[in-house]
């Protein structure tokens, strides 16, 4: 099935015997169980996430990164209400906890 990498910056896996990647953006082929094993990075073409990537529709002075997110979530002693979220919703459950851009701070 056609998906887009849309959760994660980078998306690798492994098909027909190579490891391949994909950036942000990118549509690629996969199967349907490795859609659903990989929820959240991967959307349906059309879909918001995939017409929107994370970065282009977060606010203004929010680190961009799964991996900055959890950084600044660490140093504000922060936990996500959930495990399995994109960087869009990383950032509304800070801005829903009181927290502001820290380019903001």
């Amino acid at each position: 099935m056609r998906a887009v990498v849309s959760g994660v910056d980078t998306y690798r896996w492994v098909a027909d015997g190579e490891i391949r990647s994909a950036d942000r953006g990118d549509e690629i082929d996969v199967s349907a169980d490795e859609f659903d094993r990989v929820e959240g990075a991967l959307s349906k073409p059309g879909s918001r996430d995939a017409q929107e990537p994370d970065g282009a529709k977060q606010p203004p002075g929010w680190p961009s990164t799964h991996n900055d997110l959890q950084a600044l979530a660490d140093s504000l002693s922060f936990e996500w209400p959930e495990t399995k979220m994109t960087v869009a919703a990383k950032i509304a459950a800070l801005e829903a906890a009181g927290h502001t851009p820290p380019a903001a701070e």
